[in-house]
């Protein structure tokens, strides 16, 4: 039986960690709703991360106040590390507009089935291989890019260094998914036809319908549910949309608002105020519900304390884990003193446990250990000469 070594990603990052409320959890950082005046930003509704540019504002006053928590001098340089989907290239847009320090980029997505390689152009380098952290390192160091006290790292959570793309991602998916049938089959009850619903969920959880669900679970998942309850039946749905009769989660809302009303059914009725009334208030996470199924879901899907005889690819396919690749990396970056600051979209209520849950010793996800896969390059880090 192989013992897989774990850690928590609180052993890297501490509490320099933010989800998608913009409230840091060390609360010696104020949050977006302090501070939004201050950054001169138009309101306080919460930016998303690959939507909109005052995200990438945020988070680089928030370094700048955790840099001054720890007590040293300026940062003078940033690292990204992601993987290649647009969002993080449409953040890296961003970032170049309003940074003002130098900055290094790492994305990847593993693809075993075309050659290994990194390309770097500018200050980015795009890997197919986790392994290729090991030529980011030497990119680095070829363009004398410290890793000290200084310098801070910027690491996206979801299929970075958990879950990695390519390699762990669909157990992240099936975790979600898994947390959206939780849901709906417990708001349902025996009326819930899971093969209607998958099939409405599958349909809207697709790139050409984001005019509407923004790419928003907690839109996707509301939507699917009228439509699995026949509340707005996708039929209907689909029709609307192609007579551009829908053109916004808002007027969705305002459709179900209305079917709701000559059909009681007082569970959904109640789910639906509740996403109506975090609608209306501008928060993005309006199905708070929903979320803390996700956050059950996932918990599920990491057990530090099985360790059965799992082939890799078994556990790789079932069980979200640390990317081994970009643990070490940050380890060695940790070591030198270099901030590291933690992201995530994520809705805050998918990885903190709700109050009843905190009472029984739920912990939050970032403090769980869990299990570490990948090749090991720690050594190798070890050995290069970085500045």
């Amino acid at each position: 039986m192989k013992a897989w070594p774990q850690s928590s990603l609180s052993s890297l990052f501490d509490d320099w960690i933010v989800y998608r409320s913009l409230t840091p959890l060390d609360k010696r950082v104020p949050g977006l709703q302090e501070t939004w005046r201050e950054l001169g930003l138009r309101s306080n509704r919460t930016p998303r991360k690959a939507k909109d540019p005052e995200y990438v504002r945020v988070i680089l006053q928030f370094l700048e106040r955790i840099q001054a928590a720890r007590g040293h001098p300026p940062l003078q340089r940033l690292i990204y590390l992601g993987n290649r989907q647009s969002r993080d290239q449409a953040t890296l847009a961003h970032l170049e507009q309003h940074c003002r320090w130098s900055l290094a980029t790492w994305l990847c997505e593993e693809d075993a089935d075309i050659p290994n390689r990194s390309n770097a152009r500018g200050p980015h380098m795009l890997s197919n291989r986790w392994e290729g952290i090991l030529d980011f390192a030497a990119f680095l160091a070829g363009q004398g890019f410290s890793l000290n006290a200084q310098t801070a790292i910027v690491v996206d959570m979801d299929k970075t260094i958990i879950a990695a793309r390519g390699r762990n991602s669909d157990a992240l998916n099936h975790a979600r998914v898994e947390g959206v049938k939780q849901m709906v089959k417990a708001t349902l009850g025996d009326s819930f036809e899971e093969p209607r619903f998958q099939a409405v969920y599958y349909e809207l959880n697709q790139p050409k319908y984001h005019f509407f669900t923004e790419d928003n679970q907690d839109y996707v998942t509301y939507i699917a549910l009228m439509a699995s309850a026949l509340v707005y039946p996708i039929e209907d749905l689909l029709e609307d949309v192609a007579y551009g009769q829908v053109n916004s989660f808002g007027g969705i809302l305002e459709i179900v608002e209305r079917r709701l009303a000559k059909m009681p059914q007082p569970g959904l009725q109640a789910l639906h105020e509740e996403v109506w009334t975090h609608f209306l208030l501008g928060d993005p996470t309006v199905f708070k519900s929903f979320r803390g199924k996700q956050y059950e879901s996932i918990l599920a899907h990491i057990n530090p304390a099985c360790q059965t005889a799992l082939d890799e690819e078994t556990l790789l396919k079932t069980e979200i884990v640390i990317t081994r690749e970009v643990f070490d990396f940050l380890q060695l970056a940790r070591e030198r003193g270099t901030l590291l600051f933690l992201i995530s979209d994520r809705p805050d209520e998918t990885l903190i446990p709700d109050a009843a849950l905190a009472q029984q010793g739920y912990q939050p996800i970032h403090r769980l250990p869990i299990k570490i896969v990948g090749k090991p390059v720690y050594a190798r880090l070890a050995q290069m000469n970085l500045p």
